[in-house]
């Protein structure tokens, strides 16, 4: 079992963030989890949408910015912790 941790962000704006692994899993990205979530005003959640051995891609959401699907207008990131073996 491998455990890695590092930050991702969407940038300044948008839905998503993508981030390299600092090691690539040898065989299987499990799962992993986010938090705490840093923005300036309010709340917003962050999830896993596609993942491989050796990065993942971020999915943020806003719920401080309506009408859904909350597509956030300004800089938003997370600690992450990614398991796999």
């Amino acid at each position: 079992m491998i455990i890695q941790w590092g930050s991702v962000s969407n940038g300044g704006s948008g839905a998503t963030g993508n981030s390299q692994l600092p090691i690539a899993f040898p065989k299987a990205f499990l799962a992993g989890a986010f938090g705490p979530l840093d923005t300036i005003n309010g709340g917003f959640s962050a999830s896993f949408a596609t993942r491989s051995l050796s990065e993942f891609t971020a999915v943020f959401r806003d719920v401080s910015n309506t009408p859904y699907p909350h597509i956030p207008v300004r800089l938003q990131s997370s600690s992450y912790i990614a398991i796999g073996f």
